[in-house]
């Protein structure tokens, strides 16, 4: 019996090992899903701050969020997840346009509101830049970013948008 122990020990520590050590799958995590960024970036001249305003406060999900950008800055505002088989430029840049949906965009260049934008999304002319025009939008690799994060989605804020 003790024979029979020491090789079951023997036994279990090469299996914990092999486990362990050589990236089984049988313990891994589910991978990450894969992601678009939604991004604002700012090639204007002047530092900005975008305030985003939910339009109903008796919504459970209001709430207030800012992003500041400096001159020729690109930030992230949030993540989506690709759902099935969502390849389609076109259909990422509505989905990130349609998050907006529901809120207002306020623009301030030191502290001066510059810009209001409001809904709804949908499909306008070329010469209107604004967060709910579908044409404003455009699809950019995603550099320097987590694996999972398969490209971006970009406004961009000209200086035309401060005047």
């Amino acid at each position: 019996m003790n024979k029979w122990m020491r090789h079951l020990r023997i036994i279990l520590i090469g299996l914990n090992s092999v486990l362990l050590f050589q990236g089984c799958n049988f313990l891994m995590f589910d991978p990450p899903e894969d992601k678009y960024a939604v991004d604002f970036d700012n090639s204007s001249e002047h530092n900005i701050l975008l305030v985003f305003l939910a339009n109903d406060s008796t919504n459970p999900l209001y709430w207030r969020d800012s992003l500041k950008i400096n001159t020729n800055e690109t930030k992230e505002h949030f993540r989506f997840v690709r759902e099935g088989e969502m390849t389609n430029d076109i259909e990422n840049i509505e989905k990130a346009s349609n998050r907006y949906s529901g809120f207002t965009i306020l623009l301030f260049r030191d502290d001066e509101l510059l810009k209001t934008w409001t809904g709804p999304s949908g499909y306008y002319s070329d010469t209107i830049n604004s967060p709910f025009n579908y044409n404003s939008w455009e699809f950019k690799p995603a550099s320097n970013r987590p694996e999972n994060i398969l490209s971006a989605v970009t406004f961009t804020i000209t200086d035309k948008d401060l005047q």
